[in-house]
């Protein structure tokens, strides 16, 4: 397949990974040599042309497609890539010279460029200088009069073709690419507060690690654990520690330095990778940090943290290994008394803060309500603009090159042109007053259709028939775009094919039609499953890469964001259906002594087999979720509170048999069931959170409410001091 490889990693879909495929480079420098070939038997055979010409450029073409196929394919945006450019439409041109009057045998094979065009430069402006280039050389021959008539208006035919596959390959790509970079922006992004996740630390971490060996130059991390977070969440409430979480996060990322990667690891665990860092430059930005954070008076006396320091190559060589040496020394770190703030001032070095701070992350809820959609894929490009007016277009080039005809060439006009021209207007008039028909419709079936028959209708009435075949080059780049189902773009293909062969005997004795015909029928099949497979990439990118966002990369569970979105979707069915739906909360405890006695490493292997634990228990249409830290929840549709404590008294019982290096967990457990206990997401899981701290806390649930109100009223009664999200 061409594309088998266009989806590494992630799954994203880009120009360049189409650019530097080697199976599209094959087809790249195969179609120079196919063609190097044809014209050399040509030259051979003669049949009516200047056969020197034809022999002396099918052997430079040969010499192009093996010098080639001797070359790694090209990185796109680059010189040698322009030159390659330049030669799908120069060769064309020289070809058209070169095959005399009748260069209309041959002009086809210029339409490739549109494509190739798209796929090779990212810039818009250059696309068009390409195109506005391979105009110019298409209509160079008809300028210098070596041509007949049939070859100006094959030309006419085509120049619109190559400017139309190029804009809507281009538009395709970039939304691919669009797609794809905001999806995996997403993927490897925090819900909670806008930093990276562990996910894209262990990217970046491999990044570096491949770098070394060319660059020899030190990186580090460091990691943090917040002091006294896991009393505060029990004490004032998951709500209060959220905030603490985005504060720290805030402050880490406008400390960062440009390169410098920030990370939430998971719970109150945060990382930052510095590359380019020497031991002495991680410990001095380390105290820059800790002295900001605690300079936050939103907390009180502020943030306190416990802080990790590995450098690479000197403590470790792989991942692994740096961050168990950075977590090693983060539990020495925690260990020992910190010092005050106004000491840290005093003594840390000033680094210099990045140029231009990392942007605040919006909301989980926003950030779901961008992508309820999975992205890119046909059903959502059959509604787009562009495709349907590009078919406007190609209907009128017909009707005016054949009404150019009738005036001022009627020797080229064979019986039905009138028909033919009568039929593109219909279709002018028809695709202006109507909207895009939807994929799976007949309209659709008769609009993939319209590629291959009007081109036929033409080529069947006019001669030679190569003047009406510029925009079959649409055949299979349409079928592929408008049909989903493979066995419906095959059998249009084939349908194609049979058609364009019955051209090929009507029109037998014309060497010129049979030359393009046989291209066309070529490109049918290359073209078109090209596209085919490029968009199906597309989709699976969507998919994959949507999935992603909504799953806790440690876990496998759903996480923050897909809960957000299952309540706001299946309160309101609950609520029309007159259902109960039951919201479980859950958080460990012991989590934090695995953590700090430990590692984070075991925390991490705790985490997991919690996930796996609550995964079995919730089974379906319920779905266990990791909301972040040593935090859970059960969604349990169409449950009532009572039915829920089966699920309660299992979680209990699953969760006191899991153990880690000897360390047990317990937990507490908080249920608010929808709608008795409140019919909005956000008093819903209030509720579930409230009852969590009564499970764990019971009698001192009262006092803890008071001191809650108390430490709201005075940590925010400044709104100036609120942290900055």
């Amino acid at each position: 397949m061409i594309f088998q490889h266009l989806i590494p990693d992630l799954g994203r879909v880009s120009r360049r990974d189409i650019a530097l495929s080697p199976a599209v480079w094959i087809v790249v420098w195969g179609t120079f040599a196919l063609f190097g070939v044809l014209c050399c038997l040509i030259g051979l055979l003669g049949l009516g042309f200047q056969s020197q010409q034809i022999f002396i450029l099918g052997a430079a073409l040969l010499g192009i497609a093996f010098v080639m196929s001797r070359m790694a394919p090209p990185e796109p945006d680059t010189r040698t890539t322009h030159a390659l450019l330049a030669l799908t439409y120069l060769g064309p041109m020289c070809a058209i010279i070169a095959f005399g009057p009748r260069g209309s045998a041959v002009a086809i094979t210029a339409a490739f460029a549109g494509p190739l065009t798209a796929v090779w430069i990212v810039d818009r402006h250059q696309i068009a200088a390409h195109m506005s280039a391979a105009t110019v050389a298409l209509f160079m021959p008809s300028i210098l009069g070596v041509v007949d008539t049939a070859t100006f208006l094959t030309c006419a035919c085509i120049a619109p073709t190559m400017w139309m596959l190029a804009m809507t390959v281009t538009e395709v790509l970039g939304a691919a690419e669009r797609q794809g970079a905001e999806l995996s922006r997403l993927v490897k992004r925090d819900p909670l507060t806008g930093a990276g996740n562990r996910r894209l630390l262990d990217e970046e971490l491999e990044a570096e690690l491949a770098r070394l060996p060319h660059t020899h130059r030190p990186f580090s991390l460091l990691t943090f654990d917040l002091n006294g977070f896991k009393a505060l969440n029990d004490t004032v409430g998951h709500a209060a520690g959220d905030e603490l979480l985005k504060a720290t996060a805030d402050v880490l990322i406008r400390t960062a330095r440009p390169y410098d990667v920030v990370v939430r690891q998971g719970g109150d665990e945060f990382c930052m990778l510095l590359p380019n860092t020497t031991t002495e430059d991680a410990r001095a930005l380390a105290e820059l940090i800790r002295a900001r954070l605690q300079a936050v008076r939103a907390f009180g006396s502020g943030i306190s943290t416990g802080i990790g320091i590995a450098t690479c190559p000197h403590d470790g060589h792989t991942a692994a290994s740096l961050l168990e040496v950075a977590d090693a020394r983060l539990r020495i770190d925690k260990s020992v008394s910190a010092p005050t703030a106004a000491a840290w001032r005093a003594e840390v070095p000033e680094v210099a803060p990045r140029d231009e701070p990392m942007p605040p992350a919006p909301e989980p809820s926003d950030l779901a309500a961008d992508w309820t959609i999975d992205g890119v894929d046909r059903r959502h490009l059959e509604s787009l603009p562009l495709a349907w007016r590009m078919a406007s277009i190609a209907s009128a080039v017909y009707a005016l090159i054949g009404i150019g005809i009738l005036l001022w060439a009627p020797d080229l006009a064979r019986e039905g042109l009138p028909f033919a021209i009568a039929a593109a207007v219909a279709g002018v008039a028809l695709i202006s007053v109507t909207s895009p028909p939807q994929i799976g419709t007949v309209r659709n079936q008769a609009y993939v259709a319209m590629p291959y028959l009007l081109p036929i209708a033409f080529a069947s009435t006019t001669t030679p028939g190569a003047i009406g075949l510029g925009l079959s080059m649409f055949v299979g780049p349409l079928a592929a775009a408008r049909l989903v189902d493979r066995r419906h773009i095959v059998a249009h293909l084939s349908v194609a094919t049979v058609l364009f062969g019955a051209l090929l005997v009507l029109h037998w004795d014309e060497v010129p039609t049979v030359l393009s015909t046989i291209i066309v029928i070529s490109n049918l099949w290359v073209l078109g499953f090209s596209c085919v497979l490029v968009l199906e990439a597309t989709e699976t990118q969507g998919k994959e890469l949507a999935r992603l966002v909504r799953r806790d990369p440690l876990t496998g569970l759903g996480n923050r964001r897909r809960m957000r979105e299952r309540l706001d979707k299946d309160l309101p069915q609950h609520a029309e259906l007159g259902q109960p739906f039951t919201v479980v909360v859950l958080d460990l405890e012991g989590f934090k002594t695995v953590n700090d006695r430990i590692g984070h490493a075991a925390g991490d292997e705790l985490l997991r087999k919690v996930g796996g634990a609550l995964k079995v228990i919730a089974g379906h249409p319920a779905e266990a979720i990791r909301q972040g830290g040593d935090e859970f929840a059960i969604l349990l549709p169409d449950t009532t509170a009572e039915e829920a404590r089966a699920a309660v008294a299992a979680v209990r019982r699953t969760l006191g048999t899991i153990e880690v290096d000897g360390v047990t967990v317990s937990t507490g457990i908080g249920i608010a069931t929808f709608p008795d206990d409140g019919d909005d997401v956000d008093v819903l899981l209030d509720r579930a959170d409230h009852r969590l701290r009564t499970d764990k806390y019971g009698e001192r649930e009262g006092a803890l409410d008071s001191l809650e109100a108390e430490l709201r009223a005075s940590r925010f009664s400044d709104p100036s001091e609120r942290p900055r999200n």
